[in-house]
């Protein structure tokens, strides 16, 4: 199981996943999967999916508005 794993390298993945696959169809587990890493390990640093998606497009309006103010 991969250790260490960042808040910010969590959100990209799911943000990749929601892309490619729609938010529906994206599922807490596909996501551990895909990092390496244990459900609980996630559910240690998002309380569910609705507050990793939350995080997702917090993360998407900070780059859009970091972009824009450039």
């Amino acid at each position: 199981m991969k250790r260490g794993v960042t808040k910010e390298e969590i959100i990209h993945a799911t943000q990749e996943l929601i892309a490619r696959n729609g938010i529906r169809a994206v599922r807490v587990d596909e996501i551990a999967q895909t990092l390496g890493i244990s459900k609980r390990t996630l559910y240690e640093m998002f309380t569910d999916k609705n507050d990793l998606v939350s995080a997702c497009l917090e993360a998407c309006l900070l780059y859009t508005s970091d972009a824009v103010d450039e």
